[in-house]
């Protein structure tokens, strides 16, 4: 009953807020006990879920049980540290979804063993148009170890500095809207890892200094157009 403020499938009860058509994801009073939140069901009245909010994971204490996650594709907002430290989250589906336009900083910072290949900026309008994808300042895929693909669609044109450290990222995939790249891919502890990069940008990019430095397993850069 998302007019009183939950949505529930007979086995998980979830608090949700409401704005116009558009439902907030909130508290978890039940949940499946393999620790899966699947949120991916039509609302039978008729809304759709669009935003996991600000600092999710902290706020409604799902860090202790939440092992996955299945989201709708009509989600836009995945907040800042919407999933931070939730160290059992094994899988987020889809890792992001498409319609996702706004992902904020260290939105999965500390999950330790996610372990889905990252996909962002692929959102469209009704006619198929690239819609901008914002990436939040903060650490972006620190700590992800499991993490070892990430692909940025013509939404992104900026992604921020901090967004790669101490990650274990292997291939890298950079869209053709890109103007700029602000820090190493990836850096600190775990330079070394990656081994392909392809960067499809047409127009000026500007590379951070050092941007595959001590890449030694990196075996190939291609550069070509759109998608």
């Amino acid at each position: 009953d998302s007019a009183a403020g939950t949505i529930t499938d007979g086995e998980q009860v979830v608090m949700v807020s409401k704005s116009g058509n558009n439902l907030t994801v909130g508290i978890v009073d039940t949940h499946r006990a393999d620790g899966v939140l699947d949120l991916s069901k039509p609302v039978a009245s008729g809304e759709t879920i669009t935003t996991i909010p600000d600092g999710w994971s902290g706020n409604t204490g799902v860090r202790p049980w939440l092992k996955g996650l299945i989201l709708p594709e009509t989600i836009t907002y995945i907040g800042g540290s919407a999933f931070h430290s939730c160290s059992l989250l094994e899988h987020i589906t889809p890792f992001v979804p498409h319609a996702v336009t706004t992902f904020g900083g260290a939105a999965v910072e500390y999950c330790y063993v996610l372990e889905d290949d990252l996909e962002i900026g692929f959102a469209t309008n009704a006619l198929g148009e690239t819609i901008p994808t914002t990436i939040g300042d903060g650490w972006g895929l620190y700590q992800t170890y499991k993490v070892f693909s990430a692909k940025f669609g013509p939404g992104v044109s900026s992604i921020p500095a901090n967004f790669f450290p101490y990650s274990n990222l292997k291939n890298v995939d950079f869209g053709c809207n890109l103007t700029t790249l602000n820090r190493e891919v990836p850096y600190d502890a775990n330079r070394g890892m990656l081994t392909n990069a392809v960067i499809r940008c047409t127009n000026t990019v500007t590379f951070a200094a050092n941007v595959f430095k001590n890449q030694t397993k990196l075996k190939e850069i291609t550069w070509y157009g759109w998608y």
